[in-house]
């Protein structure tokens, strides 16, 4: 969740949008921006990101757009090497019911 200091200062340099501004207050402004990726949270979004365009493969694959295919199978494979047990669980529990068809989700 974001910070009220930081939509404060992000209002602020809305307001100020200058490169004069920006220049001034680049290193408080890339502290605010931009993402920490040794974070925890930095690395779940990014697991969400791929398990999300996973299920668009299998989406698309599953109406038929079989430009999908490959894109499906390489990150399936990507997605196979993560250990993260949230990932892993995720993988198990609720792709395959993507699979599925309306009937067979009884």
């Amino acid at each position: 969740m974001i910070s009220e200091k930081t939509l404060l200062f992000l209002a602020e340099n809305r307001f100020n949008n200058s490169r004069e501004w920006f220049q001034t207050h680049r290193e408080e402004y890339e502290k605010y921006v931009i993402p920490d990726v040794s974070s925890k949270e930095y690395q779940f979004v990014k697991y969400a990101d791929r398990l999300s365009a996973y299920v668009k493969c299998i989406e698309e694959v599953k109406a038929g757009n079989s430009e999908f295919k490959k894109a499906k199978t390489s990150i399936g494979h990507e997605l196979k090497k993560i250990t993260e047990p949230a990932v892993v669980y995720y993988l198990k529990e609720f792709i395959p019911t993507f699979e599925l068809s309306l009937d067979e989700l009884d």
